[in-house]
């Protein structure tokens, strides 16, 4: 909110509803704030994979296919090699040393293939996987999949 804020950006058409996605049920949050799980909607989850387990992603997954098909989600996602510090060893250490271990990862290269096995087991339609930047395959990228 204080970034908004800060921003002066307009958002009394947004609706915050804080979650802790390990402990809590965010669509159960987003019910009782008002939010139509029968209506198609947009997931823009950025920002929060890597930190979460991988029990964590699936069950948020979960919930989201309970949304109306058509639904979407966004997240960006690191790659298992980059999670476990196999590719980049320091990132993984400093994140540690700091409190914010990196726990998911997908894949070994943000591929398409990587990405339509993990949409493919979680029963979601890949729209698109992108990578992330010239040698960005191998930290991770961008994924969008639809309710089926």
């Amino acid at each position: 909110r204080a970034a908004v804020e800060a921003a002066a950006l307009d958002a009394s058409a947004t609706t915050f509803v804080p979650c802790d996605f390990e402990h809590e049920s965010w669509l159960e949050k987003l019910v009782q704030a008002g939010f139509d799980k029968s209506q198609r909607a947009v997931f823009v989850w950025e920002g929060v994979t890597y930190y979460l387990e991988p029990a964590a992603v699936d069950a948020t997954v979960a919930l989201i296919k309970q949304c109306a098909p058509g639904s979407t989600v966004v997240f960006d996602f690191f790659t298992q090699e980059l999670v476990e510090g196999r590719l980049i060893p320091l990132v993984a250490s400093v994140l540690r040393r700091y409190g914010e271990p990196l726990k998911f990862g997908l894949g070994s290269e943000a591929d398409e293939r990587s990405a339509q096995t993990w949409a493919n087991v979680h029963g979601l339609k890949l729209r698109e996987c992108l990578k992330g930047g010239k040698k960005g395959a191998r930290w991770g990228g961008v994924l969008s999949a639809d309710v089926q």
